[in-house]
């Protein structure tokens, strides 16, 4: 008869893999390849991510939002005046790739319903 043991991911672990998920579709990344770096540890039949991988992948996440943030306030933007300022409203844009899964996204419309269309393409 085979010992099989039963062995959860952690919530840190489950996390860790959505972020993953998220920063290969940002990036145009292939997931396996972030999937393969992951680094976890057994703990009473609970996998959770080493302490030195979490840590790593965070400063990673931050470095990279920190360059996405430089080169989106470099980008001029024309406003009604034709004047070329930096773009301003940057962490808004950057928020998905905090964490919190909560993001702020400017509307223009408003008032769109659900059976509204509307053109990707234009945006």
């Amino acid at each position: 008869m085979s010992n099989n043991t039963d062995i959860k991911l952690s919530d840190n672990s489950i996390a860790l893999i959505a972020k993953a998920l998220q920063v290969a579709m940002l990036t145009g990344t292939d997931v396996v390849d972030n999937l393969r770096m992951m680094s976890f540890e057994l703990n009473e039949n609970v996998l959770n991510p080493t302490a030195g991988y979490a840590e790593n992948f965070d400063k990673n996440i931050n470095s990279m939002v920190k360059e996405v943030m430089e080169v989106m306030n470099s980008i001029p933007v024309e406003d009604e005046d034709d004047e070329d300022e930096p773009f301003e409203k940057t962490p808004q844009y950057v928020s998905a790739l905090d964490g919190s899964g909560e993001t702020d996204w400017p509307s223009d419309d408003d008032d769109l319903g659900p059976d509204d269309e509307v053109d990707v393409d234009n945006w």
